[in-house]
């Protein structure tokens, strides 16, 4: 449900549609949680992080009920939406990486402005790049529709400038 809030949301901002109201800061927020080959063995990443941050993303963290990484991966009908969002560990800091691609139509590549990419650092949501209009873009799901690659050069939201990049693979179960 949280995953389709998220897309929701992205899909009214690329839209140019009405945007939610931001939600309610929470008073506590759980500890950072923590990588385990155990709870997320499907998810093999190998994401690298350039600009603003620098590492590699190559594990999902276990999941729980605020850090469940997510896709629609198979699930997707042509014409509508594919989304994922998977979160990892990158140096100390855990990140979410949203992707969703609009109008879907099956394996692919896909680019700005039908693929869009958000990723926020856990805990800390002020901290946050997305990919806007002038941003390249390429997102490709290949057959199985659970695995692929992704480049994009993403906006740092305080700043407004392109300050992040992301180039890889990426793998999702459904």
């Amino acid at each position: 449900m949280r995953l389709l809030g998220i897309v929701f949301g992205l899909v009214a901002a690329a839209c140019g549609g009405p945007t939610a109201a931001p939600a309610a800061t929470p008073t506590a927020l759980p500890a950072t949680p923590t990588p385990s080959p155990s709870g997320a063995a499907a998810w093999v990443e190998e994401l690298t992080f350039a600009g603003d941050i620098s590492g590699l993303l190559n594990q999902a963290v276990a999941p729980d009920a605020i850090t469940r990484s997510e896709c629609t991966g198979k699930n997707s009908q042509g014409g509508g939406l594919w989304s994922s969002i998977l979160y990892g560990p990158v140096g100390k800091d855990v990140y979410g990486v949203t992707a969703v691609v609009a109008q879907y139509r099956g394996p692919g590549t896909y680019t700005q402005p039908q693929a869009a990419i958000t990723l926020h650092r856990f805990g800390d949501n002020t901290v946050a790049w997305q990919s806007v209009a002038d941003d390249p873009v390429q997102f490709v799901v290949n057959t199985g529709e659970e695995s692929g690659t992704l480049t994009a050069t993403l906006n740092n939201l305080t700043t407004g400038k392109p300050t992040l990049r992301l180039n890889g693979k990426w793998s999702c179960r459904t």
